[in-house]
């Protein structure tokens, strides 16, 4: 990574070990990953370091991070540890990133201390309380079938992998045999039980209360999504555009699905650094998004 080694550190907070990673300087920006775990950030952490300070940590459940008691996966629950490791780290403000469940985390800790954020970038966003993200769902139900992640772990490199992932690249062919063992390994190093029950809990994105409070969010706030997006399409970016006051910038990357940060990380970074440096407050949109409303009427 450019002039500095990502570093593993780990930090602990009375029963958790919370692991994260660091590189590059300049303004601190934290990381917070969702499904399949932290490697998400890998391609782009190496771009976005010699502007920005990255921490990227590491989700109870999905990374190294680790707890001596079953933990609560809810992403207010995973949002009040990251709160209390900014605290351990002296920091009082931060500009902060999240994708997947990571911007289910994110908006929660948003909405609830304001005034620790500095900048929000939201990707793939669950969009409301009643919403089950179909990738949590698929996978639960692939580890609830007899030998299901056994058969994983022996063909991951091949169709059991495309099978549990079908859909969420753009463009297949991006993942080889090496990429598709590395994707699924959080998967596979957590015990069955508690993969499913992290599953359940985890995929249960914006409590009433935290769309309620997102309402009157006014940091400044990016959408930044995937043109393909097969679960969670740039129409629910829209109407997180539409609901959330500090909604600056809404950008779309291209020929990208699930994981623009993965499959077009060039452009991703750009959208980030763009964002993340400006100096202008002026809302601005890709798409001609012109009022703060609901979705239309159908």
């Amino acid at each position: 990574m450019n002039d500095s080694v990502t570093k593993f550190k780990s930090v602990k907070l009375d029963r958790v070990h919370l692991t994260f990673e660091e590189a590059g300087k300049g303004p601190p920006l934290l990381l917070l990953h969702g499904l399949p775990g932290p490697h998400i950030w890998k391609k782009v952490l190496p771009l976005m370091s010699p502007r920005v300070h990255c921490i990227a940590v590491h989700a109870l459940g999905f990374g190294k991070s680790r707890s001596s008691r079953q933990e609560d996966y809810a992403p207010e629950v995973q949002a009040e540890w990251i709160r209390r490791f900014l605290d351990r780290a002296k920091v009082d403000r931060i500009h902060l990133m999240g994708h997947d469940l990571g911007a289910a985390c994110a908006l929660a800790l948003a909405v609830r201390h304001p005034h620790r954020i500095g900048r929000l970038i939201l990707s793939h966003c669950p969009p409301r309380a009643d919403w089950i993200h179909p990738l949590v769902r698929r996978i639960d139900r692939w580890f609830g079938l007899p030998g299901g992640r056994s058969l994983l772990r022996r063909f991951t490199s091949l169709a059991g992998s495309r099978r549990l992932w079908g859909g969420v690249f753009q463009d297949p062919s991006i993942m080889k045999g090496k990429e598709w063992r590395n994707w699924n390994a959080p998967l596979l190093d957590v015990p069955l039980t508690e993969i499913r029950r992290l599953l359940r809990q985890s995929g249960r994105p914006l409590s009433p209360q935290t769309q309620e409070a997102m309402a009157n969010y006014r940091r400044p706030t990016m959408l930044l999504w995937g043109c393909d997006a097969p679960f969670l399409s740039p129409s629910w970016a829209v109407q997180l555009y539409h609901d959330i006051p500090g909604a600056k910038r809404f950008e779309l990357i291209p020929f990208a699905g699930h994981f623009p940060q993965w499959e077009r990380p060039e452009p991703f970074v750009r959208a980030v650094l763009d964002f993340l440096l400006a100096t202008t407050k002026k809302r601005r949109s890709s798409l001609p998004v012109t009022e703060k409303s609901g979705p239309p009427a159908s």
